[in-house]
């Protein structure tokens, strides 16, 4: 109970500050419709069972490995659900009045499953779904949201065939309003690995992709920037330019960014991790495939937060800053970015916002 009490200090102080137009959007409570939405995934477990590493009973409900040796009658199992709903209720409530989004009942009880589920994870602005509530739901198409939100179906980087069918069913509810929806058979889930390949042979447009992002970056796209700072060394491959802890001039493939030591470091588009290594001269670094042959090197991490074959959101943290290496004693602590298209180095500034 104590962390009911806390979220609900917090949930508190948070709407003392809020600007008085979020308090003209509607919050909900979730219908009699969402409850059964919700035990109809989480089933009923008298006893505590450990999943990925923690303990659950009821439905679904977080416990510790020692907790009611004698197991929970149903209706406790209820009544602890309910309290767990309550505190995803305070969540996406939260959610809208913060960015003022407006959302029908059923919208908001496929959200409040996923907060029942997922906790606040997805509820990040820089990740699809919760952007595309904060800037309008409405301008995006169908198979837009419904990937949105079915890519929260891993667990770690493993495809859980549970959550597909779940999401798949939430995006329905989100969608269309019915509670008891075939989502599995509306949309089509596929679950494979370009390796490399174009995207364009697959008729994507009215899929569902769970396992992966669509990777179609183009020379019209704009990435972020993966740290704040300025840049130290610009990119140069038609000249030589000077390098302070090399005491030399030479050609530059790639661009090197100021950043402070233990700074977040970000994924620039979304991506594939195709590996992590260490470099002598780069120290830690990951190698990002943006998709259509554009491939993107980011050096200088520490803390890797990625691992191997895992898809990213563009956005999502890929490690810190790392003390330089020896090469970059001067220049002092930064991120290194060396970007391709078909094997051939290109500028990363053209291709930032």
């Amino acid at each position: 109970m104590k962390k009911f009490l806390c979220l609900s200090l917090c949930i508190a102080l948070l709407l003392a500050v809020l600007p008085s137009a979020a308090y003209a959007v509607e919050t909900f409570t979730t219908s009699e419709e969402g409850i059964a939405f919700i035990k109809e995934f989480e089933d009923y477990r008298a006893t505590p069972y450990e999943d990925n590493g923690k303990w659950y009973i009821g439905y679904g409900t977080l416990c510790e490995k020692g907790d009611y040796p004698n197991g929970i009658s149903q209706d406790e199992a209820e009544r602890l659900m309910r309290e767990c709903v309550e505190v995803a209720e305070d969540l996406v409530n939260n959610l809208l009045l913060t960015y003022g989004i407006a959302v029908t009942q059923y919208q908001f009880d496929a959200m409040v499953d996923m907060a029942y589920n997922l906790g606040t994870q997805w509820m990040n602005p820089t990740y699809r779904f919760c952007s595309y509530l904060i800037s309008g739901i409405g301008q995006y198409t169908e198979a837009q949201v419904v990937n949105a939100i079915a890519t929260w179906c891993h667990q770690g980087t493993t495809v859980r065939t549970n959550l597909v069918t779940r999401r798949l069913r939430c995006a329905y509810l989100f969608l269309y309003g019915q509670y008891q929806n075939d989502g599995p058979s509306a949309y089509t889930y596929i679950h494979f690995d370009p390796n490399g390949e174009s995207l364009d042979a697959y008729p994507i447009q009215d899929w569902a992709i769970t396992d992966c992002l669509v990777l179609d970056f183009s020379e019209n796209t704009r990435m972020k920037w993966p740290v704040e700072g300025n840049v130290l060394l610009d990119y140069s491959m038609d000249s030589t330019i000077y390098f302070p802890t090399l005491d030399q001039y030479k050609c530059n493939p790639g661009i090197v960014i100021q950043g402070e030591v233990s700074t977040p470091v970000y994924a620039p588009a979304n991506a594939r991790v195709m590996a992590t290594g260490v470099n002598e001269e780069i120290g830690n670094f990951v190698t990002l495939d943006l998709g259509n042959d554009y491939n993107i090197v980011c050096g200088q991490l520490k803390e890797l937060a990625v691992d191997k074959g895992e898809y990213l959101e563009k956005g999502q943290l890929l490690g810190y800053v790392a003390e330089p290496t020896k090469y970059y004693s001067i220049e002092g602590s930064n991120i290194y970015i060396e970007m391709m298209h078909q094997g051939k180095n290109v500028d990363p500034l053209d291709f930032m916002e």
